[in-house]
């Protein structure tokens, strides 16, 4: 695969937009995921995939509350204030690297160097685990496994590609450089 980034993202305070007087600002929202803490000013946010795909998941986790579960107002509330913001790095990977083919995690993480556990990782594949999970059984806990192994590791994967975007593949050549 070949790639090529032309910019960084935020990953850390040091990595923020400035603000006017060289505050760090909020991605769109200056006053939104900025707390100072005593002397120490803190940003939060939320590093996703496909941040549609999240929101529609959390939507859905809520739409039928469980006793003691969060509901859709615990859900606004958090929407509301943590974390202030995803920082969808689909959306980034769309506009920063070139690629001979998809876009999709898979991809990318697998070119920032992570490997899922599974051999055969995908979310059409989870469907299918999720299907056999939902029955009793010794094949059912299995899926069960798999199921929660394969959301660790998309979890572990969005950290390596972000890493990634904002270490090694910040050196490589940019398709507007001179050759």
């Amino acid at each position: 695969m070949s790639q090529s980034v032309a910019a960084g993202m935020p990953a850390a305070p040091r990595d923020l937009p400035r603000a006017a007087g060289g505050a760090p600002a909020g991605r769109g929202a200056p006053d939104r995921g900025l707390f100072l803490l005593g002397a120490l000013l803190l940003y939060v946010a939320a590093y996703c995939f496909w941040a549609q795909a999240e929101d529609g998941a959390m939507n859905r986790a809520v739409a039928t509350p469980l006793d003691d579960g969060p509901s859709m107002a615990d859900l606004e509330e958090f929407r509301r204030t943590f974390p202030s913001q995803w920082i969808d790095l689909h959306e980034f990977a769309k506009r920063q690297v070139q690629t001979e083919g998809p876009l999709g995690l898979k991809q990318l993480a697998g070119a920032a160097g992570f490997r899922w556990r599974d051999v055969n990782p995908s979310g059409e594949a989870s469907m299918i685990w999720y299907e056999e999970a939902i029955v009793e059984g010794i094949v059912a806990e299995a899926a069960r496994q798999r199921i929660l192994e394969y959301n660790e590791d998309d979890c572990r994967a969005t950290k390596a590609l972000r890493d990634w975007l904002n270490g090694p593949a910040r050196h490589l050549a940019h398709r507007d450089d001179p050759l």
